[in-house]
């Protein structure tokens, strides 16, 4: 019930943190690295985390970007998320395990995806948010498509493995 830790914000293309889905499979597990252009982060490294955005376990929204069909296709996946699925986030400090609360296809020239809550620009965020966006349609850039989530829980990293990474919850 305390308050998560939450890293300072590393330098670009660091890579700071790992993301597994247990949805896309045991062995589901991506780096996530500071920054979103497609030449230092996107490309080369899987996961970029929206600078301006919170650190994982921060209040506000933890907002990843990654390619859906190229470059390691981290996002390929996405469809396939339910609301309630666990997304599990690994730092060196801790555990944090998000819940998928809603989808959505939207503009591509949408950001207030990313805001602190999503949506509305001006609101001061109250939850521990995260957002996955990727590329929609298969093959195009035109929309993207959206996974927001919530915190449901964190643990240190030097604790139990989150029970949604062992095949429970």
């Amino acid at each position: 019930h305390d308050d998560p830790p939450v890293a300072d914000l590393p330098a670009h293309a660091t890579t700071f943190a790992t993301l597994l889905v247990p949805r896309w499979g045991s062995d589901y597990q991506r780096p996530i690295s500071e920054g979103v252009d497609r030449a230092t982060v996107l490309n080369p490294r899987g996961i970029g985390h929206y600078p301006g955005t919170v650190m994982p376990g921060g209040v506000g929204n933890f907002s990843v970007a990654g390619h859906r069909t190229t470059y390691g296709e981290p996002f390929n996946l996405i469809a396939d998320l339910v609301v309630g699925d666990p997304l599990v986030v690994r730092t060196q400090k801790a555990w944090y395990v998000y819940r998928v609360t809603s989808t959505e296809i939207v503009p591509s020239s949408d950001i207030g995806v990313v805001a602190a809550v999503p949506g509305q620009a001006d609101a001061a965020p109250t939850e521990r948010m995260i957002t996955l966006t990727t590329c929609h349609p298969m093959y195009s850039a035109k929309e993207r498509y959206i996974v927001h989530g919530v915190l449901d829980y964190w643990t240190p990293a030097g604790g139990p493995i989150p029970a949604e990474i062992l095949g429970g919850a």
